[in-house]
């Protein structure tokens, strides 16, 4: 009984990211940091000691936070927070309910770097309630780009004493944010793919991590283009160097990717790895791949 009082007590509050209600954000603890964190209202993490104290509710509850918490985090600290609360695939049925994860176009300037998603991909494979969602860390934080208003003739950051509301300015730099992360919702709908057969092939990729799964963005052309890319020997059989081209259209038609709604905001490039190595930026050894790109608008054959 007095467990169960403590599990109550440390009960995370629910939010519904559609409704852009969204968790504190989990920080990375740095030696540096001078700022007193406080224990927000909107959360049950104020009781999370009583958790902690012997280790039979320790190791009880664990499992039990982990299900049902919402965390927001920078997309940066992403590699270290899976590394920290699921570093084996027996961990990944204990996935957050919500994990919103704060992304910032100007932060990631460089439109052609690879980003990993295979690990949010894995935890929504073993676990069905997991929910990843990127959204824009500028609203969030109402980290607005500053302009001048017409109506009034000030800067939105000028600090004077003007009774202009400045709506008018708002409401052009609020659709200019919507507009620049309209892909980010083509993402989050990537990462919710239910397809029964893709889902699948996570589960059985996963142990031994046998294909990775990236993407770019670009953000002139609200375009995504998807690597699912596996090592040598691993790739399903569709996609054998005689028949690359019409094998990966027929693997994304099986895997549910061409059945998304807004596809044609994605490429796809498919490719098993070759055995061999070449250099990037003159030093790090890289697989080369096999590999074809399939438009998202392609015609299932």
């Amino acid at each position: 009984e007095l467990r169960n009082r403590i599990y109550h007590l440390a009960q995370e509050a629910t939010f519904d990211a559609d409704e852009f209600e969204l968790p504190p954000l989990l920080a990375k603890q740095t030696t540096t940091a001078t700022k007193k964190i406080t224990s927000s209202r909107n959360t049950g993490r104020k009781f999370f000691s009583l958790t902690q104290t012997c280790k039979h509710i320790r190791s009880e509850y664990r499992p039990i936070w982990l299900r049902n918490s919402t965390i927001r985090l920078d997309f940066n600290d992403l590699e270290a927070f899976i590394r920290t609360y699921y570093p084996n695939v027996d961990d990944y049925c204990n996935a957050p309910k919500l994990l919103a994860i704060a992304w910032d176009h100007d932060k990631m300037k460089e439109e052609d770097i690879l980003l990993d998603i295979a690990p949010l991909f894995r935890l929504r494979a073993f676990c069905s309630t997991f929910v990843a969602t990127f959204v824009c860390r500028r609203l969030l934080d109402g980290d607005l780009p500053n302009a001048v208003c017409e109506e009034c003739g000030h800067s939105l950051r000028c600090g004077c004493e003007t009774y202009c509301d400045h709506s008018d300015a708002l409401e052009d730099i609020f659709a200019g944010l919507f507009w620049a992360y309209g892909c980010m919702k083509d993402l989050n709908q990537l990462l919710a793919n239910p397809n029964d057969c893709w889902l699948q092939t996570l589960r059985d990729a996963a142990k031994h991590e046998t294909m990775e799964i990236e993407c770019t963005i670009d953000v002139d052309e609200q375009r995504l283009v998807v690597y699912i890319r596996f090592q040598k020997d691993e790739g399903p059989p569709l996609l054998s160097k005689e028949t690359l081209y019409s094998g990966a259209i027929r693997y994304l038609e099986q895997m549910g990717f061409l059945t998304m709604k807004n596809r044609e905001n994605f490429d796809f490039i498919l490719g098993v790895e070759t055995g061999k190595f070449t250099t990037r930026d003159g030093d790090n050894l890289v697989p080369t791949y096999n590999q074809i790109e399939v438009p998202g608008n392609v015609e299932a054959e």
